[in-house]
């Protein structure tokens, strides 16, 4: 029986050398990049079936690659294999064109898993993935005088935003929030692009200071 062909694209060397031999019994295993600008020349010369890709390399994302790669002349699927637990990167890999998104901190067995559902045209989604609801957040009056500011309204936002939120004004940096809450530095900078569309970051900075103070106090 012909297995199918897996290409892994990991830079840490290890992470890869283990990878392929644990799943060498069910799939072909047709190479291994450690460099994210040799990836679409492995891909045409092996042409796998699946590419088992790590989003975080050292010059860049792969996130951004991924786009064009799915334009490749016979592109494989793509699984994500990353560290990182967040909603919203899992989200952007789905939408860049990633089959499936599998985070390290899981059993070997669940890559098995992933792979085979990718492999046969599902969408796999580990999880373990933080998940973020959204909720109504609605804003406190001011302490002074307890009027509302002008324009003023109810926003909806995530525990995650509002986390990252607190952060920022706390004097916390990005890469900070994003050690702190075990995401991406790349994803908190889009959480607050999101919010930060529906906000006056200087009219409202004060304002928004005792908002969240106050409610983390509830």
């Amino acid at each position: 029986m012909t297995l199918p062909r897996v290409l892994i694209a990991e830079d840490f060397v290890p992470m890869a050398d283990a990878l392929g031999s644990w799943l060498a019994p069910w799939f072909e295993i047709v190479g291994k990049v450690s460099d994210l600008d040799m990836l679409a020349g492995a891909i045409r010369q092996t042409a796998p079936d699946a590419v088992l890709l790590d989003l975080a390399f050292k010059t860049r994302s792969a996130l951004h690659e991924l786009p064009a790669l799915r334009q490749l002349p016979n592109a494989p699927r793509f699984l994500i294999l990353t560290a990182y637990r967040d909603h919203g990167l899992m989200t952007g890999a789905i939408a860049a064109g990633a089959s499936g998104y599998v985070v390290k901190a899981s059993d070997f067995t669940e890559v098995k898993v992933a792979l085979d559902e990718v492999l046969a045209g599902r969408l796999y989604l580990s999880p373990h993935v933080h998940l973020d609801v959204p909720k109504r957040v609605k804003p406190v009056p001011r302490a002074d005088d307890g009027t509302w500011p002008p324009g003023a309204f109810d926003i909806e936002l995530t525990d995650r935003q509002i986390e990252i939120l607190t952060q920022l004004q706390a004097g916390h940096s990005v890469r900070r929030i994003g050690l702190s809450l075990d995401a991406h530095h790349q994803t908190i900078g889009d959480e607050l692009g999101r919010i930060g569309d529906r906000i006056d970051w200087q009219k409202d900075r004060e304002y928004l200071v005792r908002w969240f103070q106050a409610y983390r106090g509830r």
